[in-house]
């Protein structure tokens, strides 16, 4: 696995010799990572802060955020660095809206007019590009109020809610930061104890912060289809009942490859014997722990 740093869109090195690194790929949401290695001098001016660190098998990209030197009990020190994907450009920018729109229209205006085309010219991000949207966001109808909200909060309920995923492209060669909205694939993949491609399965559900009915400003509610002990009302945001299941995939199982026949953002199912469920769902989380001995994965969907 390669990760090469870069300055803005200049190639600096080529990390390599680190204790491990944990690389967290989000579908809705920022990714982020951490790695740790011996301190070196040259490796500190390498991890500077703002650089970018590019993992080649996944196309992703973060940007430096965080820098750590520990020194150990046995005098060992150590270098730790953070930082987010490059979807944490988006928390840059805020913006206000209320009105009706369809989500692919949305998107393509808070996009453009607070990084690519912006009225205050200090607001233009260079080199900010927007792929394409998918078509199928024309067909879905908002109406919405936000103020003084940040772009990237407004961007990943949205999509959350229609699962679709989002992500900032790293195109070093075209010298181009590129918004992508996309959709994951249906894939074959099951994952089960059975199947023995899973080594930790983990099942949370959580009723307490539920809430369906939002009282309005004007008094009103958002809607009335619940009653009695069903209905829970709120004043800020309606808040679906929190269920997720994590899981331990062994990488080395020949059956349903990652990045081969499953990633994030698609549609795999997995089975829980124990508790009779079958579940087929987007990944909307992975998490890469790779340290000398080999690479973890943990798979997260909701």
């Amino acid at each position: 696995m390669d990760f090469y740093i870069f300055k803005d869109f200049e190639l600096l090195g080529v990390l390599t010799g680190f204790n491990f690194i944990n690389w967290s790929r989000s579908y809705n949401n920022v990714g982020s990572f951490e790695v740790e290695l011996i301190f070196s001098n040259e490796y500190f001016e390498l991890l500077n802060i703002g650089n970018y660190i590019y993992k080649k098998d996944t196309n992703e990209t973060c940007i430096i955020l965080e820098r750590y030197v520990h020194t150990t009990e046995n005098g060992e020190v150590i270098l730790i660095v953070k930082g987010n994907s490059l979807s944490h450009f988006l928390s840059y920018r805020i913006f206000s809206y209320t009105g009706n729109i369809s989500l692919y229209d949305f998107i393509n205006k808070i996009i453009n007019e607070n990084f690519i085309n912006p009225t205050i010219s200090n607001r233009k991000i260079d080199n900010f590009k927007i792929k394409s949207l998918p078509e199928d966001l024309k067909h879905i109808n908002l109406s919405l109020d936000y103020k003084n909200e940040e772009v990237l909060k407004a961007i990943s309920e949205q999509l959350e809610i229609v699962n679709f995923g989002f992500k900032i492209n790293f195109l070093f060669k075209e010298q181009i930061f590129e918004f992508e909205v996309y959709e994951g694939n249906k894939s074959n993949a099951i994952f089960s104890f059975e199947f023995n491609n899973i080594s930790e399965q983990e099942y949370y559900e959580d009723l307490e912060n539920e809430k369906n009915i939002t009282i309005l400003e004007n008094g009103g509610y958002s809607n009335n289809n619940f009653k009695g002990l069903e209905r829970k009302e709120t004043a800020s945001e309606i808040k679906k009942l929190d269920k997720n299941i994590e899981f331990v995939i062994i990488d080395s199982s020949e059956q349903y490859k990652y990045l081969l026949d499953w990633d994030l953002g698609d549609i795999v199912t997995t089975r829980n014997s124990l508790l009779n469920m079958w579940f087929e769902k987007n990944i909307v989380g992975i998490e890469e722990f790779t340290e000398p001995t080999g690479k973890y994965l943990t798979v997260i969907f909701n």
